[in-house]
């Protein structure tokens, strides 16, 4: 079940900054220029047999030295644009084995060799200070009062001053509302999985997918969303609300 939604979020990454150059688009780019550069190469030799007739002389021979130097120009270039490929398709790779690996630790499924030892207790939630739940609090009445500059001030500031802290998916939740209330729908798609993977089995996980999903729609990537919102059912089937929220929203959409 987790590897459906280690797909659809892998496919994500093109809402971080600095990913998408990395992503699809990069690969279909690299190879369609491949492509093209290997038929720029087969008409070059083609040209370059019929200089090398027998009827070759001095400019002859010039033009048979050009062809074959860019030959040997064009040769270059399609092994360096075949390397960049390999890099980007090598990166994307461990991009979502990376991805993969973090969603099965946050699912409870512990790494290779790792074990909870038997007869453990159960850890308690760690505890929340005044100070930390009240500029939390700040930030979020900034938000609801459209202070959204002030808002992103203040978020950041607490995730910097509360790094480990239980709140972070709530921090990472508000900031994905406001960067949506502003249209940015990339940020908030962005903040929308970063709230789902700071407590993927806490109160903000189903809304996280939800507005995950939904803003995927929005950004016109519908076969992601429909994918995101599918794990909605999946993951939460207690939670009636979310269930019906992600149902009515794919169909909205016309998921299959």
């Amino acid at each position: 079940m987790i590897r459906g939604l280690a797909g659809a979020l892998a496919l994500v990454l093109v809402l971080a900054p600095g990913v998408h150059a990395q992503g699809t688009d990069d690969t279909a780019a690299l190879r369609l220029r491949l492509n093209e550069l290997d038929a720029e190469l087969a008409s070059l030799r083609a040209r370059l047999g019929g200089v090398s007739a027998p009827s070759a002389g001095v400019a002859s021979d010039r033009r048979l030295d050009q062809l074959e130097g860019e030959v040997r120009r064009l040769t270059a270039r399609i092994e360096q644009m075949q390397n960049r490929l390999e890099r980007v398709v090598a990166d994307a790779t461990r991009r979502i084995g990376d991805i993969e690996f973090r969603l099965d630790e946050l699912e409870g499924n512990p790494p290779a060799g790792a074990s909870q030892p038997l007869g453990a207790a159960p850890q308690s939630a760690p505890s929340v200070s005044v100070s930390e739940r009240g500029d939390l609090n700040r930030a979020a009445e900034d938000v609801r009062q459209g202070r959204y500059d002030q808002a992103e001030e203040r978020l950041t500031a607490f995730m910097r001053a509360y790094p480990g802290s239980p709140l972070m998916a709530e921090a990472h939740s508000w900031r994905a509302r406001a960067a949506e209330d502003q249209g940015k729908l990339k940020d908030a798609g962005t903040y929308h999985l970063e709230a789902y993977n700071a407590a993927p089995n806490g109160p903000l996980a189903a809304p996280s997918l939800i507005g995950l999903g939904r803003t995927l729609g929005r950004l016109g990537q519908v076969r992601e969303a429909c994918l995101t919102l599918a794990e909605v059912p999946r993951r939460f089937s207690q939670d009636a609300d979310s269930m019906r929220e992600a149902a009515g929203l794919r169909a909205d959409l016309g998921c299959g």
